[in-house]
């Protein structure tokens, strides 16, 4: 039987903004993989993307910036550093198995180079 906490707060926006970052970059680091996400409670599970769906490289720079400027007003340079660094090429290595859709479709292919779907 599952137990619920009904006197249990539901988390701010800036600690859901914390929650989401951080969860993200330790996707980008290796240190999570998506599915021990998936395995963690609930309120552990928010994220700033979908990491089941490959993203297009336009989509993965946006996130990335949105993670580094959260990271500069937390005045946490590491993570900044890391993810300046972290590439398209190495997300797509990192990500590219847990797409249950990649390159099984036709037009669902993403190349891992120019990020794009090819025409």
């Amino acid at each position: 039987m599952i137990e619920y906490n009904l006197q249990e707060q539901e988390p701010t926006k800036d600690e859901i903004l914390f929650i989401a970052n951080t969860n993200g970059y330790r996707l980008f680091a290796n240190e999570l993989s998506p599915n021990e996400l998936v395995d963690k409670d609930l309120d552990a599970s928010y994220l700033p993307f979908d990491p089941f769906t490959l993203m297009l490289k336009q989509k993965f720079d946006n996130v990335r910036n949105l993670m580094i400027d959260y990271f500069i007003e937390e005045e946490d340079y590491e993570k900044c550093a890391f993810l300046r660094d972290y590439t398209y090429s190495k997300y797509y290595i990192d990500f590219r198995y847990y797409d249950p859709i990649h390159g099984l479709v036709k037009g669902k292919y993403i190349d891992p180079i120019s990020g794009k779907r090819p025409d």
